[in-house]
Parts: C-alpha cells; sequence; structure tokens
C-alpha cells in the first residue's frame, strides 16, 4: 500500500466518524464529556487506586511491597508515555485536522499543537495494557474504554486515525516495555537476595 493510498484512507476514514458531529446535541455532549474529561478521570482514578488505594487495603507487608512495585510500575509506564508521545509530537509536527483541512470545526477548544501522536489515545492504552497485566477483567474494561476514547477524538476533529493507531502501539509497547523492565528487576533483586 503506498503513500497516497494510506493518507486518502486516513481521511476518509476521519471524514466518516468526524461527520457524525453536530448532528446530535446529546450525542456530542457525550462524546465532548469523555474526551474532555473521563479520560481524565478514569486515568487518574485507575492511578489513585493501583497506587495508593490497594497497597493500604493489605496488612500482608508482602502483598502490600508487591501493590507498591505495582504503583511504581504505572508511574513509569505513565511518565514515559507522556515523554516518548510528546517527543514524537515535537518531531513530526504533524498539523491537527481542524489547522490542515478546510471546513472542520473542532468541537473543543485545542491550541494548534501537533496531531501525531494521540496523546489521549497513547496514554488510556498504556494504562489498559498495564492494568490488564495485572487485573484481566478491570484491563478489558480500559481497553474498551481506550478504544472509544480513541474514537471520540476523530468525532471532535482534533486527531486522524493514524494518530489514533500510533498512539494505541506505542502506549501498548511502552506498558509492555516497562512491565518487562520491572520484571528484569525484580527477579534480579530477587537473585541477589538469595545469594
Amino acid at each position: 500500500m503506498n503513500l497516497l493510498v494510506m493518507h486518502n484512507l486516513n481521511l476518509k476514514i476521519f471524514y466518516f466518524i468526524y461527520d457524525f458531529a453536530g448532528k446530535s446535541a446529546i450525542l456530542d455532549a457525550v462524546v465532548v464529556f469523555i474526551t474532555t474529561y473521563m479520560t481524565y478521570i478514569v486515568v487518574i482514578g485507575v492511578s489513585f487506586f493501583i497506587i495508593v488505594w490497594l497497597p493500604f487495603r493489605t496488612s500482608d507487608v508482602i502483598l502490600r511491597l508487591k501493590r507498591v512495585g505495582r504503583g511504581g510500575e504505572l508511574l513509569l509506564t505513565l511518565s514515559l508515555t507522556l515523554i516518548i508521545t510528546s517527543a514524537v509530537k515535537v518531531i513530526v509536527a504533524h498539523p491537527r485536522p481542524f489547522a490542515a483541512l478546510v471546513n472542520i470545526t473542532p468541537l473543543v477548544h485545542i491550541a494548534k499543537y501537533e496531531s501525531f501522536p494521540s496523546g489521549h489515545a497513547a496514554l488510556t492504552m498504556a494504562l489498559a495494557t498495564f492494568v490488564y497485566l495485572h487485573y484481566r477483567r478491570l484491563g478489558t474494561l480500559l481497553f474498551v474504554f481506550s478504544f472509544v476514547v480513541g474514537m471520540s477524538r476523530l468525532y471532535v476533529g482534533v486527531h486522524y486515525p493514524v494518530d489514533i493507531a500510533v498512539g494505541f502501539l506505542l502506549g501498548y509497547f511502552v506498558a509492555r516495555c516497562a512491565h518487562a523492565l520491572c520484571t528484569i528487576s525484580i527477579s534480579t533483586s530477587d537473585r541477589t537476595v538469595v545469594k
């Protein structure tokens, strides 16, 4: 598939989803709420639950330490995701749809910063992947939520499909790499303690 075909497909998918915007005030309000507030409510809420709430819900010292370690892994995952996403945005410097295309009015107020990749998609996918590795049921729900957030970014006119797809991939791989790094770190420290 050549670049022109991919570009045209990217635009077709964007317009297909964006064309739903403005047809229902209720749907617009729901999507704007999801993309503007719900994303951060879920990311902060789940992070608080894992980093603060879970470790102090047990009196078992070993379990508490494991949970604190998981909290550290989550902080590492989200921090790396934000740093890498921001760096790629600056390097690629691809304009958002409403800055590059005619007749696109975003449903949310956003500065004309770079579009590629989607930080919302990357962050929610990183969270979903991390949670899935430790808590399968909640992680599965968060994968669905991440997809909904990704689609909401297209709907409100601030990202292209490729921004979302690359954001998802970035979030997924950062979470997997952070998990592998933390797992290696833990197994190394276990061997040191045994020696």
